[in-house]
Parts: C-alpha cells; structure tokens; sequence
C-alpha cells in the first residue's frame, strides 16, 4: 500500500523524516507507516510539510522521482534545500513560502525545467537566486 501512496502530509514531523503517520486523502484512511524512510515511497506524487519545523530536508528527497507538489509553506525553520532538489524532474509546484530563514537555493533547481509554480513569498533571508533558474522556461507563478 505505502509504494502506490498518492499524497503525505504531516503535521510537526519534527526533526526525523522517518515518517511514523501518514493521511491518505483519497479514501480518507489514515494509515501507520511505521518509520519507514522518506525515499521508500517512490510512487508519492504529493509531499505536504506545511508548517514542518524542520531545518533542512534529506538528501533522500531526490529519490521521490513521481513527486508533482512539494508544499514547505510556513517551515519557518528550513535554513537549506538538498542539491537532490534537481532530481524531481516530474515537480510542477514547490511553495517555499514564509520559509523565513532560508538562505539559499540550490544550484540544481534550475534542472526542474517542467516546474510551473514556484513561491518565494517572504523568504526574507533569501538574497540570491541561482543563475540556473533561466533554465525554467515553464515558469508560471
């Protein structure tokens, strides 16, 4: 079952992405992964950690290679992105808003050349964008 998974979401995950909870919403189940590591659920196309307070987010990430919408909204903690970012080449939304305390971006998001949506609203430490982001010619938002 957690191999066809369609959308994660967490609430407070804390520090450890070994996800212990997991919400299906399409049946309204919800179903106990049991510590299983993030890049195990390589059919999930939905990553919800709105309000995480996570620092940063692992390298196993880029394993997800089915994953369309990644929301980080309101992780006021996140400082940094994995440069595997660049591997989820199927991402049409990643919404980093209000992650107040990123600082950077990494160099491989430009590779995310199907992304549609991108927001950067209020990342207040954010002072740069890599060049690569000329890369995104299906930029939308």
């Amino acid at each position: 079952w957690a191999r066809h998974l369609y959308r994660l979401m967490t609430s407070c995950c804390g520090q450890s992405l070994q996800l212990d909870e997991l919400i299906w919403l399409q049946s309204g189940v919800q179903v106990n992964l049991g510590c299983k590591p993030l890049g195990s659920l390589a059919h999930l196309q939905v990553l919800d950690l709105t309000e995480s307070i996570r620092t940063s987010l692992p390298q196993s990430l880029g394993q997800l290679t089915r994953l369309q919408r990644l929301y980080l909204h309101g992780c006021y903690k996140l400082k940094a992105l994995p440069e595997s970012l660049g591997q989820l080449m199927g991402l049409k939304v990643l919404d980093l808003g209000l992650c107040k305390q990123l600082k950077a971006l990494p160099q491989s998001l430009g590779q995310l050349i199907g992304l549609q949506q991108l927001n950067l609203l209020y990342c207040e430490q954010l002072k740069a964008l890599p060049e690569s982001l000329g890369q995104m010619k299906g930029l939308q938002q």
